[in-house]
């Protein structure tokens, strides 16, 4: 019958081949596109259990029956392998996927340090904390008139002052930068001689107390 697709398979612990009719195939393909854009990764891993298409990688289905199989009330410790495997199927599939592309080269992301000697049309650069050898505020500090570098501070202002040039040396066009801490009025003075004063300072409301207004219109 034309368009109707017919595909055997083996049944598990037996000789015996069935048939699966396309209907079923294309379902199964369906409910895994679904998933894939909205399910987590041990949604995913429960519907290629069950369809077996594509059967998952062994070192997968072994960390499954590890996972599985382990008892909290028999007093060993999860195998730390086993653990980060029953975490890692929290994680939503599409994080995954997203990670794959970064990795492979598709998308518009990228670390500071990856840019170097490439040119982009439009850059968006942002600079934030948490970064235990970059402090922009402090390089920018240094870099105002008159100020000297300490000599304890000279090779991280060097440091960062090198990353901040390779960043917004990038675009062929547009450069947009975001500083995500709080800067003193000389950091800023320093950012509106770089940028030919084309720089905004943005007030950022209190966490708690936004959060505080929106539970209160909620309720």
């Amino acid at each position: 019958m034309r368009g109707h697709t017919t595909a055997w398979q083996r049944l598990p612990g037996s000789g015996r081949r069935v048939k699966r009719s396309g209907s079923i195939l294309r379902a199964n393909e369906q409910s895994l596109d679904a998933l894939r854009e909205n399910g987590t990764v041990g949604e995913v891993l429960d519907l290629l259990k069950r369809t077996r298409r594509p059967r998952l990688p062994d070192n997968v289905s072994r960390r499954e029956d590890d996972m599985a199989a382990f008892d909290p009330d028999a007093g060993e410790p999860e195998k730390p392998s086993v653990s980060r495997h029953r975490l890692l199927r929290n994680v939503r599939y599409q994080e995954v996927v997203n990670l794959v592309r970064y990795v492979d080269g598709f998308t518009p992301f990228a670390t500071k340090h990856s840019v170097k000697g490439a040119q982009f049309e439009n850059v968006l650069v942002i600079f934030g904390g948490g970064w235990n050898r970059y402090n922009w505020p402090r390089m920018l500090g240094y870099m105002a008139p008159g100020v000297q570098v300490v000599a304890a501070h000279k090779a991280g202002f060097n440091r960062a002052r090198n990353l901040f040039y390779v960043t917004v040396s990038r675009p062929k066009r547009r450069l947009a930068v975001l500083f995500t801490q709080t800067m003193s009025d000389d950091c800023l003075a320093v950012l509106n001689t770089l940028f030919a004063n084309n720089v905004a300072a943005v007030t950022v409301p209190d966490i708690q107390v936004a959060e505080e207004v929106f539970f209160q219109s909620r309720n």
